[in-house]
């Protein structure tokens, strides 16, 4: 029964990386046309959030969510976070239009180093019951983050995406106290930092491409919550297979690197001095 609720959780998370990447081209695009770079404000955001584009972008990010947070609530964070890479290979992919051969080694790279990943904590992963007092830490860790969040693109990206790492540890967390005062409350709180995450990303798409954006939340987030419930969470798996899962997470690492600042497509000027902000 256990594989079968791990294998649902691995479905519900490519499907989520998949409205993900729709999602985040779409909202991207929306930010980046409407107001000037660099420049996403409140009051520029009302503008944007009044663009179709980045409603429907919301949109098909909120069915990501929802399918996100059901992989969450059936397998551990370490199985479920790593596969949101995929969505980066996916936004890559649909928003060059073509691919060439150095991309091709790269978006292999990801699959085959996420993939291993997930194969491997799959079998090796064995879910503790994570204390609400130290979910409460995690909670205040990632608002002390999200306060201090400030810099260009790659910076307001990784405090996105240690926000949001954490907000998918609280989530899952939550899902063991269903039914629960606890449990309630650490889900209002996960839904928090996860809208939080969101809106720093939001100030990240203004800062610089998507693919830097997203690049830096795809090794960010899954290193943060993995980390944080191999600390807390999760009995660790035996040394060969920490070692191999360390191999295979450099691999999908340099991937993404590889993605987000390609040689074969470099990016505009405007764009390069707003990353290095």
């Amino acid at each position: 029964m256990c594989d079968v609720l791990t294998l649902m959780a691995v479905l519900c998370a490519v499907a989520a990386a998949c409205c993900f990447a729709a999602g985040v081209l779409a909202q991207h695009r929306a930010v980046r046309t409407t107001v000037p770079i660099g420049a996403l404000g409140w009051r520029a955001m009302a503008d944007v959030v009044r663009a179709p584009g980045w409603l429907g972008g919301v949109g098909i990010g909120v069915v990501g969510s929802g399918l996100h947070i059901v992989a969450l609530a059936l397998a551990p964070v370490a199985i479920v976070q790593p596969i949101g890479v995929l969505g980066f290979v996916l936004i890559v992919v649909l928003g060059w239009g073509s691919v060439d051969a150095r991309t091709r080694n790269a978006v292999l790279a990801v699959c085959a180093g996420v993939g291993g990943f997930v194969i491997l904590a799959a079998g090796s992963q064995v879910a503790q019951e994570i204390p609400v007092w130290q979910a409460q830490l995690l909670v205040g860790l990632a608002v002390v983050v999200a306060l201090r969040a400030r810099g260009g693109c790659t910076r307001l990206s990784a405090s996105a995406a240690v926000v949001s790492g954490l907000g998918s540890t609280v989530v899952h967390v939550a899902a063991g106290y269903w039914g629960t005062t606890a449990g309630l409350l650490l889900g209002a709180q996960a839904m928090g930092l996860l809208v939080t995450g969101g809106w720093l990303l939001q100030r990240a798409y203004a800062g610089g491409p998507a693919t830097v954006a997203i690049g830096t939340t795809t090794i960010v987030d899954p290193v943060t919550a993995v980390t944080v419930t191999l600390l807390l969470g999760t009995a660790l798996p035996s040394a060969s297979t920490l070692a191999a899962q360390v191999v295979l997470a450099l691999v999908a690492a340099a991937g993404v690197r590889a993605l987000a600042v390609p040689d074969s497509h470099p990016q505009t000027t405007r764009d390069r001095d707003a990353v290095a902000a």
